[in-house]
């Protein structure tokens, strides 16, 4: 009897080993900053303040040598830049505020007016379409 029990307990701990081991891998984030930059520095605290560094990978890059790695997700060369788990890259620091603010479980830190302001700013950026010169 003694041994039976101690049989399933190993056999449990094998099932559960196996399900961590193959559960997928949560999606990473990455954000592009610069040091000097306030615009970047406003959305790392708000990171940090969220809670949400384990999601995401900081790069720290200078936009002013425009490295390829930068250009490749935001052509204008500017921080900050987040790249999203879909591969969708949000390029102002407002709207990157708004999209973190909404993530985790914590209350929000922007208040209500600031939440509107920056969908209507979200808006009217979307809208914009800028043709080369």
């Amino acid at each position: 009897m003694n041994r039976m029990s101690s049989l399933q307990h190993t056999t449990g701990k094998r099932r559960r080993y196996s399900l961590h081991r193959f559960a997928p891998a949560p999606l990473i984030m990455k954000l592009y900053y610069a040091k000097p930059s306030p615009y970047a520095r406003r959305v790392r605290v708000l990171l940090r303040e969220r809670g949400l560094l384990s999601r995401l990978d900081e790069i720290a890059t200078a936009p002013w040598d425009s490295p390829a790695e930068l250009l490749a997700v935001n052509p204008m060369s500017k921080v900050p830049a987040l790249v999203l788990d879909d591969g969708t890259t949000l390029t102002e620091s407002a709207l990157i505020a708004t999209h973190l603010d909404g993530m985790g479980d914590a209350a929000p830190l922007l208040p209500g007016a600031a939440m509107q302001w920056y969908a209507t700013f979200a808006q009217r950026d979307a809208m914009r379409v800028t043709a080369p010169h």
